[in-house]
């Protein structure tokens, strides 16, 4: 019985966090995804193919493969509603879950409970918040809960704001430390340079800026609230830090510290912090760094590199502020290597690939997005697996404006149950016939499902569900 209300409440608490999404919207808006599996493709990966593979694994694949691929999953809101939709073939519902809320508190319905909807007061919807919150937490984390509940409000252009406020101060400060200029060609990143400037500041000098910079920007009233969520004073932690620097022997400073802007006579500053640290042992490998930012050609460009033996990450993106973009990351460790490829153009498409690779099996996950008809977006998701031409699990969709809801909330018989009657301990009667009905809608949901597979899994899923709803008997211990 407090598994069936534990999957309510969750129920509940999932639709009722999407308020603070769904509040902003004006329009109906809405997704919609198709998965399709291959169930073949995954046994050979697993090396469960041939004469050595349980007959019971094949028939488990080759079931999930074809009901997967006779879904579509769809999910509407609007200003008020949220629905999720599971559908089999062309439209036949095989689960829909919707909320619909307003000031006095939300009604949550399901094709589950065809006739039932389950009314939750603001009152109690708030409580449950606080507690499931509370429980996440566990009272030891020293989360604010109330500036948890905050972080829905934040200020993004704000913060955005302050950030660049702080960015700016910062780059002063640097170019205040300027040295003399060496003219020539440089070469930084793949980016051609005819100046160079040594920044005059000592590895100490230069973290205690970035931490000033880092406290003066935690200090903004934009980004308090999401500060707090932590449960410490940061402010006070980036002071201890600065004393930390400030009193370290120099036997801890880097190796090699150097902070450096190249320029061109038209095409911006790119500024380029290089370390090296300090072997910690004889014969342990020093790790590098190499960080580096700046409007170059007119363009936003960063990169971050760190070295360390065999280990090494290398990220850059090069962008225009609010356009397009790309992005190369690669990653070595010592039990794998992955590389990730994504752009964006001017339309907003999105094209990512990333690459996992020394695994057993490799794998490439591939993602697109094109504009479709009106104002949607084209999906594709993709996931390919030891060099295979065919991907072996394939989501494709749109999301965007526009949508219809079955409005599962919504009819001329709807019994209308306070979540507090199910949640009664003394009478468990409406829970009882709760779960009675909860359990008659799921059997149904697999009789629409089969309805929608081919001929030998339907077969084997209506032998399952028959053992399922046959009487369990125990035989009678031997006289």
């Amino acid at each position: 019985m407090s598994q069936i209300l534990s999957v309510i409440m969750v129920i509940v608490m999932a639709f009722s966090s999407m308020a603070g999404v769904t509040a902003g919207i004006q329009d109906t808006v809405s997704f919609d995804a198709n998965i399709s599996f291959d169930a073949q493709a995954v046994l050979a990966l697993s090396g469960e193919t041939g004469a050595d593979a349980q007959e019971e694994t094949l028939q488990s694949m080759k079931v999930a493969g074809d009901i997967l691929n006779a879904l579509t999953l769809k999910g509407v809101a609007t200003k008020d509603t949220a629905e999720l939709d599971v559908i089999a073939g062309e439209k036949d519902v095989v689960l829909s879950i919707g909320m619909k809320s307003d000031e006095k508190g939300a009604v949550v319905a399901s094709s589950l409970l065809p006739s039932d909807v389950i009314f939750v007061s603001a009152e109690t919807l708030e409580k449950m918040k606080q507690e499931m919150m509370q429980s996440i937490v566990s009272g030891n984390s020293g989360v604010d809960m109330t500036a948890l509940q905050q972080l829905q409000g934040l200020d993004k252009e704000q913060i955005q704001k302050d950030a660049g406020e702080v960015s700016e101060k910062l780059i002063q400060a640097i170019e205040a430390k300027k040295g003399e200029t060496e003219t020539g060609e440089f070469t930084v990143d793949e980016l051609a340079f005819s100046a160079k400037t040594r920044i005059n500041m000592t590895y100490v000098e230069f973290t205690e800026l970035l931490l000033t910079s880092m406290k003066e920007l935690a200090a903004k009233d934009s980004l308090k609230p999401l500060l707090q969520t932590a449960g410490t004073d940061f402010e006070a932690e980036i002071d201890k830090a600065i004393e930390q620097v400030k009193n370290q022997p120099e036997s801890d400073y880097p190796e090699l510290f150097e902070l450096t802007v190249y320029t061109n006579a038209d095409n911006g500053a790119y500024y380029v912090c290089d370390m090296v640290s300090k072997a910690a042992a004889e014969g342990a490998e020093k790790e590098q760094l190499h960080i580096a930012f700046g409007d170059v050609d007119g363009l936003n460009r960063t990169r971050f590199t760190r070295v360390q033996g065999k280990e090494n990450m290398d990220i850059t993106s090069t962008g225009v502020q609010g356009g397009a973009f790309d992005m190369h990351a690669t990653a070595v460790t010592n039990d794998a290597d992955m590389e990730i490829n994504a752009g964006m153009n001017d339309d907003g498409n999105l094209d990512m690939i990333c690459t996992v690779k020394n695994t057993q099996p490799n794998a490439k996950i591939v993602v697109h997005t094109e504009a479709a008809e009106g104002d949607r977006t084209a999906f594709t998701l993709a996931l390919f697996a030891a060099d295979s031409a065919e991907p072996v699990m394939q989501v494709k969709g749109s999301a965007g404006k526009g949508g219809e809801a079955l409005s599962v909330y919504e009819g001329e018989t709807i019994n209308v149950i306070p979540i507090e009657t199910l949640m009664d301990s003394q009478d468990q009667t409406a829970a009882t016939l709760m779960q009675t009905k909860l359990l008659a809608g799921l059997m149904k949901s697999v009789t629409v499902i089969i309805k929608n597979v081919p001929e030998d899994t339907g077969a084997w899923l209506t032998e399952q569900l028959k053992q399922a709803m046959s009487p369990k008997t125990t035989a009678a211990p031997a006289e």
